[in-house]
């Protein structure tokens, strides 16, 4: 699997079906900050994450940390609990504001997605964990070519189109 694949189908899933909190979690933090410069020696997308991991309050980055511990089906569950603890404000007033945000946002992303990538996901979701790759890899794809409608196409095209694609990921 390329790292291409790898970044588009972790990205997708993760904005697409859990929006966390405020921040990659510490799982995505070091494995990004590990694989970035084996993508491109031009590639500061894992430092950039490391910098706003280290700006999260203590107790956040200890909550998420503590994620990757646990089985992925307590994941989902510890996850969502974060989140709710992110938005009464638990973790202070800044991660309490932008997870109000990426609550709007993850509540419009979901009103408008096109009901076919709605159950693409569920799907992906439900998977055996050695087939999620290859499917989020063809959701992907189905994406680009527009299978899902022009929104999600366009979608694709500009993290295509971003800085850190170009940087860290494209050939």
């Amino acid at each position: 699997m390329t790292i291409r694949t790898w970044v588009a189908a972790a990205a997708s899933t993760a904005i697409l079906t859990t929006a966390l909190v405020v921040a990659p979690s510490a799982a995505f933090a070091a494995s990004s900050a590990e694989g970035a410069g084996a993508a491109s020696a031009d590639c500061n997308f894992g430092q950039r994450v490391m910098n706003i991991w280290r700006q999260l309050p203590d107790e956040l980055q200890a909550d998420l940390k503590h994620l990757r511990e646990l089985e992925p089906s307590a994941r989902r569950d510890a996850a969502i609990e974060i989140r709710q603890k992110a938005l009464a404000g638990d973790y202070g007033d800044e991660p309490q504001a932008r997870a109000e945000m990426m609550k709007d946002r993850r509540i419009l992303a979901i009103e408008t997605m096109p009901i076919e990538l709605k159950h693409a996901l569920l799907d992906l979701r439900n998977a055996d964990p050695g087939d999620r790759r290859e499917l989020a890899r063809q959701i992907a794809e189905d994406a680009l070519a527009g299978a899902y409608g022009p929104q999600a196409q366009h979608t694709v095209e500009t993290i295509r189109a971003s800085d850190f694609w170009q940087e860290c990921v494209a050939d």
